[in-house]
């Protein structure tokens, strides 16, 4: 039998700020970081997917992860690089930490124990990292808690025009409703109902650029109660009401 190669881990620095360099894209992430958003958000974009890191939550950044990222208002934050002799995990995306308040400790204690600049300090500084670091799932936890939530998912993706409960979803997964989240929040970043909502107003936007309905159709075709709840849903997450947005996008193909 093989022995294992233990994981060797190098703080190389830790620091509390006020970012200056609000955008950026990283072809390959040259070290591992643990982000802390104290005031403010930071979005990461892999691909299609954003991964959306709010005030009070820790993002962790895999070294060799590819990926954009924009600091959202004024942002302040928290941050821990560190290098490895070895993978520590297979995941290649920013991840968001689930134990806030565990995770939290941590890295305010390391930037506590770096800011002494001694050598026994530093090393303790080291241990707290390594106790943070034990937090970061491995890329097969994660998959198998995909796998988990996937009944909820093809539910959702079948009858998102429809009224369901959280707990219909969480009966289809058999797990309890409090888990259901928890594991939406872990794996997607997301909670049920915003994952619904996003298919619904992605749906509208569609039916709105490319059908003749009506607002008031759109709206109880995608199961809203009514125009106003519909209204305030599109603005929410499209930024503007459906009437501007279908206006705007309509008069730019006739221009196109």
């Amino acid at each position: 039998m093989q022995e294992e190669i233990p994981i060797l881990i190098k703080l190389l620095y830790a620091m509390e700020y006020s970012p200056k360099k609000k955008k950026a894209v990283l072809k390959s992430r040259p070290q591992h970081s643990f982000l802390h958003i104290i005031r403010g958000i930071c979005e990461y974009k892999t691909g299609k997917e954003v991964i959306r890191v709010s005030s009070g939550e820790i993002a962790y950044l895999p070294k060799g992860a590819s990926y954009s990222y924009e600091f959202i208002g004024d942002v302040y934050c928290r941050q821990v690089e560190f290098d490895t002799n070895r993978d520590i995990t297979d995941l290649k995306k920013p991840f968001i930490l689930s134990d806030k308040e565990v995770s939290k400790d941590y890295i305010v204690e390391i930037l506590r124990l770096y800011g002494l600049s001694g050598s026994r300090e530093r090393l303790a500084a080291t241990g707290q990292l390594y106790c943070l670091c034990a937090l970061i799932p491995e890329e097969k936890e994660s998959e198998s808690r995909e796998s988990r939530i996937k009944p909820a998912l093809d539910y959702i993706n079948e009858h998102f025009c429809e009224k369901f409960s959280i707990g219909t979803l969480a009966d289809l997964c058999f797990m309890s409703e409090a888990q259901l989240r928890r594991y939406f929040k872990l794996e997607l970043n997301t909670t049920p109902i915003d994952y619904k909502n996003r298919l619904r107003i992605e749906k509208a936007k569609s039916v709105l650029l490319y059908d003749v309905a009506s607002i008031g159709e759109t709206a109880e075709r995608l199961g809203f109660e009514n125009v106003y709840a519909f209204s305030s849903l599109f603005k929410k997450y499209v930024g503007r009401s459906p009437s501007d947005f279908a206006g705007i996008n309509k008069s730019k193909s006739r221009l196109s």
